[in-house]
């Protein structure tokens, strides 16, 4: 759901319809190049398995790997509107990246290949069993806990953040949401300025963690009740780790259960309420401009932006 995305052509410049055609265009190509291409492999039985905003993802079946899962980008780049530009190459290649290092921690669908193209670009992982059983809170906070725990690698660079420092990212970012959400509906709101974000997350002492930014149950694969896969790795940060359980809690809503699972049923009353209410706009702002702009819903749009007011309310009365 994060990003705001407009699907944009480098082709023909114009927005694309996510349609049926898109779908069968996109797997002409991907049947032909694999057969061109990647004969070895023994591929066979591509069809179509699912999509979301940035992929369209098939399912087919090889010799060596038995069955895999292919992704394949709308298109070549895409438009955010608070973010500018972004490459979808540059998804895939940090979804390889990532995903294969951090699969010896958590589970997730493991990457065999990656293919940059003229035509099309595509990724091949294991494909991952779900049979949309449902996940317990206390899963879903295990789970969580796990990711927050793996290691950092100090040369890492995501897509989103690149080489900026946690505070410096989201302060711009939010300072950028804010602004879209004035432009969008004409009205003022009223937050600390980009400065005052920064010097108080400059205060927030914690270690700093992988955040997946898109916890929910539509990017968790359930088998038995278990998580077998977390997917939809292009909007990963390193930061804070008490900014995803706050967005968590936007989101899906995180209950005792949930922390009894991440390790920490106080947890969240630990966070100083000005980082919580914070962190919980970040959220809110995000969900508001969804629905004002890349998935436009009066009433959804109307609802978040209600919280929005709420957050900054509160806290502004903590910094008070």
């Amino acid at each position: 759901m994060e990003g705001m995305t407009k699907l944009v052509s480098t082709d023909v410049d114009q927005t694309i319809d996510m349609g049926i055609e898109v779908i069968f265009n996109k797997q002409m190509k991907l049947e032909r190049i694999l057969k061109e291409e990647y004969a070895h492999w023994k591929i066979d039985n591509l069809t179509f398995a699912g999509n979301g905003l940035e992929q369209i993802v098939f399912k087919a079946t090889t010799r060596e790997y038995r069955e895999v899962a292919i992704k394949v980008p709308w298109v070549r780049i895409f438009h955010r509107e608070t973010e500018g530009p972004l490459d979808s190459r540059d998804i895939l290649n940090q979804e390889f990246v990532l995903t294969k290092g951090i699969s010896k921690y958590i589970h997730v669908s493991f990457p065999i290949h990656l293919h940059h193209g003229k035509e099309i670009d595509f990724l091949i992982t294991k494909f991952v069993e779900s049979d949309d059983s449902k996940v317990t809170q206390f899963e879903k906070g295990r789970f969580l806990s796990e990711l927050h725990r793996i290691p950092i690698d100090s040369e890492i660079e995501l897509i989103q953040q690149r080489k900026n420092p946690f505070i410096t990212y989201l302060s711009n970012r939010l300072e950028n949401r804010k602004n879209e959400i004035e432009k969008a509906t004409g009205i003022t709101l009223n937050f600390p300025t980009k400065n005052e974000i920064m010097e108080l997350l400059a205060e927030r002492k914690y270690t700093p963690s992988l955040l997946h930014m898109d916890y929910r149950n539509e990017n968790l694969l359930i088998n038995k009740g278990k998580i077998n896969a977390l997917i939809d790795w292009s909007n990963a940060l390193v930061g804070d780790p008490a900014l995803e359980v706050c967005r968590t809690s936007e989101f899906d809503g995180v209950d005792a259960e949930f922390l009894e699972g991440y390790g920490d049923s106080n947890y969240l009353k630990q966070i100083p309420k000005q980082v919580e209410y914070l962190y919980r706009l970040d959220a809110a702002i995000m969900l508001t401009n969804v629905f004002l702009t890349s998935h436009p819903n009066k009433e959804n749009a109307q609802n978040w932006l209600n919280r929005v007011k709420d957050l900054q309310k509160k806290l502004l009365k903590e910094m008070n």
